[in-house]
């Protein structure tokens, strides 16, 4: 029994980790070549370091728990980061989206707190489902019933 659910967690590890990769790898590579190589190398090795407390995490309860969402959450960050500077760099005022937020500090993390907290939300219950999205998540919600 013991050994079944070190094989599970192990599993639940490597399959999430391998569902994550491609659009992190992807847009960590987008981010390189058209916007920003040292936001993107930083925000990267953070993003290696928190995945690899995942395993940690989810072999605490031996089960996906809040603990694991805990861990899962700033990885969403990242990614989220990276879509957004691409997509603002695609935008016709173009430049780095860091350049063109407010200058002052209180300002700036206002202004980022509003762009992470409701894109996230929009990216999450809207994209996420669009087109093979729900497909995945429905996946990946029968492997943790398992």
């Amino acid at each position: 029994a013991k050994k079944d659910r070190a094989m599970h967690v192990a599993d639940r590890s490597l399959y999430n980790s391998l569902e994550q990769a491609f659009p992190f790898l992807l847009l960590m590579w987008l981010m390189v070549i058209f916007v920003d190589c040292g936001v993107a190398t930083y925000l990267g090795a953070f993003y290696v370091a928190v995945r690899m407390l995942y395993p940690v995490a989810y072999s605490y309860y031996g089960e996906f728990s809040m603990l694991v969402e805990l861990i899962t959450q700033p990885n969403y960050m990242v990614v989220f980061y990276y879509k957004l500077s691409l997509l603002y760099f695609c935008l016709p005022f173009g430049g780095t989206l860091e350049s063109n937020l407010p200058q002052k500090w209180l300002g700036r993390f206002v202004a980022s707190f509003m762009l992470f907290f409701f894109g996230q939300g929009f990216d999450f219950f809207y994209m996420w489902r669009i087109p093979a999205g729900f497909l995945a998540a429905k996946l990946n919600l029968s492997a943790n019933k398992g």
